[in-house]
């Protein structure tokens, strides 16, 4: 079977897209997580796929160093500039 490693900063992170892949995808394939503030990074398994969202830290470069960047695919989670804009700008609303 298949194995996709999660590589994120927060462990708490790390479990939550772990969850939101196995709701998508169910049982398709082993799914794993490695986070910088809990886990060891001396040595990272093996995966057919490292999802990495430390694109943005100053972790970036090492974790990239200890996998396959053939199998990696970065996690990119920022806002435009003109989105968060367009945020602000949703007026309050209350809800009852």
């Amino acid at each position: 079977m298949q194995k996709l490693l999660i590589i994120t900063i927060s462990s708490a992170v790390a479990v939550s897209y772990k969850d939101c892949l196995f709701n998508l995808f169910g049982n398709s394939f082993i799914i794993k997580t490695k986070s910088i503030e809990t886990d060891d990074f001396t040595v990272i398994e093996n995966a057919d796929v490292y999802l990495v969202a430390t694109t943005s830290s100053k972790y970036f470069d090492y974790v990239m160093s200890k996998i396959d960047k053939n199998k990696a695919v970065l996690i990119r989670l920022t806002f435009l500039k003109k989105d968060i804009e367009f945020l602000k700008n949703i007026p309050y609303c209350n809800i009852y």
